[in-house]
């Protein structure tokens, strides 16, 4: 049986809230311009998206690497995780583009000139659901590739990171591959050195980490990175740094206040992490509606509106989870994938 470990956990659960953050946020910024570009929530926004995604990716290779060995072999492991993560990524799609085909005008991302093909590449009507199908295709490839040795593979999708191609709307999701499948490497690195680097985290690992991560950030509205080779690598440094920051800081709850709320609360986000990811996306965009469209701006200030949401977009999946979708056989399946 697998070890568990609470530090992942932790660090899901603190991925998938920054997550839901960063799903209420933008629509303030780039789809509705409730307060614009240079605004504070926009910072955050960007700040967030530097690296929270990459952060579950590296806690996906972490789990993964552990099955590279299975007795059964990867066709079994491929198997589940199509089931896992590829239904609920259909179903949200399709949900998505019947939604849009009748109320596209309340949508701030707009459906692609042919979705069909978009949903095949990634590129899904629910613009969130880019991750599954990302996740699912990254995981194949690593595990077609686990032969050869991870640093070397790892090294290897570095430098396909930096090649510049152009990609059609209908193809995000593959540029989200040849961008992310280092963080997944990644985790598998950790993974299997885990045991012997462990004991070498310490608070001012993490503290180094989110100063740089910051520097960084700031760095962005005051320099102009044009060069794409500087630019990658300045985007790499930041990212690395956002998950080094989340997993210290994780990895110092699970240890030093494993009775306190901060523990228990990030522990069940983290076990519940698909569960909120998927709902929470049937939360988020009434409340959007609500806020822009129903009128609900000229009454609740936007940094009020945007807690609620963050808050709510958290607790009422974990809610509705609990009491019906983990209860009922058939939601579990198109939303958990069994």
């Amino acid at each position: 049986m697998q070890k568990r470990y609470d530090e992942i956990d932790l660090t899901k659960g603190l991925a998938i809230i920054l997550a839901v953050f960063g799903h209420a946020a933008p629509d303030a910024v780039k789809g509705f311009w409730i307060v614009g570009t240079d605004s504070l929530s926009a910072s955050l926004h960007y700040l967030v998206y530097s690296f929270h995604m990459a952060l579950f990716f590296v806690c996906s290779g972490f789990l993964l690497y552990p099955k590279f060995n299975m007795a059964k072999g990867v066709a079994d492991v491929v198997l589940k995780r199509f089931k896992k993560i590829m239904i609920p990524y259909f179903f949200l799609s399709f949900i998505y583009l019947f939604g849009k085909m009748f109320g596209g005008s309340l949508a701030d991302h707009q459906l692609t000139d042919n979705p069909f093909v978009g949903i095949m590449f990634g590129s899904s009507p629910c613009f969130g659901a880019w991750f599954l199908w990302c996740l699912f295709v990254m995981t194949l490839i690593v595990l077609c590739l686990r032969w050869v040795n991870l640093w070397l593979l790892f090294t290897i999708f570095i430098a396909i990171s930096y090649i510049p191609f152009e990609y059609g709307e209908n193809y995000m999701g593959v540029a989200k591959v040849q961008s992310g499948t280092m963080w997944l490497i990644l985790g598998c690195i950790v993974r299997k050195y885990y045991d012997k680097i462990s004991g070498n985290v310490t608070i001012w690992l993490g503290l180094l980490a989110a100063l740089i991560l910051i520097a960084l950030h700031i760095s962005r509205g005051v320099y102009d990175y044009s060069n794409h080779l500087v630019n990658h690598t300045v985007d790499m440094i930041k990212t690395l740094s956002g998950i080094v920051a989340s997993f210290t800081l994780c990895y110092m709850i699970a240890y030093k206040t494993k009775d306190s709320l901060l523990y228990k609360s990030l522990k069940i986000c983290g076990e519940y992490c698909m569960d909120i990811y998927i709902i929470s996306m049937f939360i988020l965009v009434p409340l959007r509606v609500l806020y822009v469209n129903g009128g609900l701006m000229n009454i609740i200030p936007y940094y009020v509106w945007l807690l609620i949401a963050t808050v709510l977009g958290v607790i009422l999946p974990l809610l509705l989870s609990k009491i019906v979708v983990r209860k009922v056989r058939w939601l579990r399946l198109m939303i958990l994938g069994g």
